[in-house]
């Protein structure tokens, strides 16, 4: 379980009630901090267009997943492998954040075809985790030794192989050079992916962002032990909006949400 955790806040930061649960005074000093930043007055000190800062982050991941791509094509070896999903599932998270300016057919399309590599590649990151990290751990907690360890350990690195063996053909066939080339048009189309309306756009960003921090709230409120694989992941999706969007604000905004 959590054990509580006590921030100091800034003078004059909106404050709630704390029962010991962690993050909660801090949640509140974020919603308010967000609330502020996104109310207009900040966002339009911006010295460059928004969709500019947005296409050029897409454009970053795009070279980013190709680079993965070309490194897991050429070695496909457990670190490329995890390069790879970790390109993947920051993209994800990026465009997540940036749902409100994308046309929705295109992110449909994008997301799509993201989670798909990331279906095809999440076993066998899982098996070398177990193979080299997790399996010995959990045999000696478990008290297997000698035989009963060779033996599941075995099991392990043949499916280990069988899925390499899988990925390999995989990441050179013509379906996935295909997905790949689709992903990276979508995330270079520039201007046309995104929607005309930015000032509506900014109001629903803010509103995701919120739904997220209350989501980890929620989480850490919990009277069970919380889901932490849940609030990892609203973590890394407020954290990337924050990062892309802190660019489009005043100096004050930015210093602000590099806090944040």
């Amino acid at each position: 379980p959590l054990q509580p955790v006590h921030h100091q806040l800034p003078a004059g930061t909106m404050r709630t009630s704390t029962d010991g649960c962690v993050g909660t005074d801090m949640i509140a000093w974020k919603g308010a901090t967000i609330r502020h930043w996104t109310s207009g007055s900040l966002m339009q000190e911006s010295s460059e267009p928004l969709t500019s800062i947005l296409d050029r982050k897409l454009r970053e991941a795009a070279t980013q997943l190709d680079r993965c791509d070309a490194d897991l094509r050429r070695r496909c070896d457990a670190d490329s492998v995890h390069a790879l999903r970790v390109a993947v599932r920051r993209t994800r998270a990026l465009l997540w954040s940036m749902k409100p300016w994308i046309r929705r057919r295109h992110y449909r399309e994008v997301g799509g075809q993201l989670r798909a590599i990331g279906r095809q590649i999440g076993p066998l990151r899982d098996l070398d985790v177990l193979a080299d990290k997790a399996l010995a751990q959990t045999a000696a907690r478990a008290g297997l030794a000698g035989d009963e360890y060779r033996q599941v350990r075995g099991v392990v690195l043949r499916r280990r192989l069988r899925s390499r063996s899988t990925v390999r053909k995989w990441v050179v066939s013509p379906a996935f050079r295909r997905m790949m080339q689709e992903v990276d048009g979508l995330l270079t189309r520039g201007p046309t992916l995104f929607r005309k309306s930015v000032p509506a756009a900014v109001n629903r960003w803010r509103k995701r962002i919120l739904r997220g921090i209350s989501g980890f709230d929620r989480q850490a409120h919990k009277a069970q032990r919380p889901d932490l694989h849940r609030m990892r992941i609203l973590v890394k999706r407020c954290r990337y909006s924050l990062e892309v969007l802190g660019k489009a604000g005043s100096g004050k905004a930015r210093r602000r949400l590099r806090d944040l």
